[in-house]
């Protein structure tokens, strides 16, 4: 009798510790296109955060195409997302991640899966 408490409480322990593969490997099923609308659309958010103020000019009118490109790509990723497994809190948290892959990769320190001409070619430019 013990041993088959053992063996129960072995089976229940790695079903447990492969729960949290199982459900990535679940929510891991985001089609391409949306993957690359998120990382495009962070990438293009967060070069507008860190680019120097300009006065107007061409630098406005081309900041604006990049900062409504960045929020369509998003909106259209986000919903996809949902629809793939993740919960509003573990896109959220997926989201923050991402953020600090992306801000690596257009900073230098890493290469990323997309080019910058990627890129805008999802935005027109």
């Amino acid at each position: 009798m013990l041993s088959y408490a053992r063996s129960l409480s072995f089976v229940i322990a790695l079903a447990l510790a492969a729960a949290p593969v199982l459900a990535q490997d679940i929510v891991g099923d985001v089609p391409a296109d949306a993957q690359k609308d998120l990382w495009c659309g962070t990438a293009f958010g967060l070069m507008l955060k860190e680019a120097p103020a300009e006065k107007g000019g061409d630098q406005t009118g081309l900041k604006d195409a990049f900062k409504a490109g960045s929020a369509g790509l998003i909106e259209r990723a986000l919903p996809i997302y949902l629809e793939s497994g993740y919960s509003n809190e573990t896109l959220e948290a997926f989201r923050l991640k991402l953020e600090g892959e992306v801000s690596r990769t257009i900073n230098g320190g890493e290469t990323g899966p997309y080019t910058f001409q990627d890129c805008s070619a999802l935005i027109g430019q």
